[in-house]
């Protein structure tokens, strides 16, 4: 197992990458369809979180032993946290 500082970095950008990611695809979409300020911000976050949560982090678990899956409530609210 990597030391706790590699492995909260590699989180980070994971999550990061996958908050920005689908806020960027999101805001593209809702500007597209000329939604309005509130229905944007929203939308943006939840894909936002969908995106870091479900295709980064879940890219970043494949091949992980057990100990580091246990982590994942921590995960859970790190992507949360991170899309805020």
């Amino acid at each position: 197992m990597a030391p706790l500082w590699k492995q909260a970095v590699g989180s980070t950008i994971h999550c990061a990458a996958g908050d920005a990611t689908g806020i960027i695809v999101a805001a593209a979409i809702t500007g597209y369809f000329g939604l309005r300020m509130g229905v944007d911000i929203w939308l943006e976050y939840a894909a936002g979180f969908a995106f870091g949560l479900f295709i980064f982090q879940a890219l970043l678990y494949k091949g992980h032993d057990e100990d580091e899956l246990r982590a994942s409530p921590a995960q859970l609210v790190s992507a949360g946290v991170d899309v805020v």
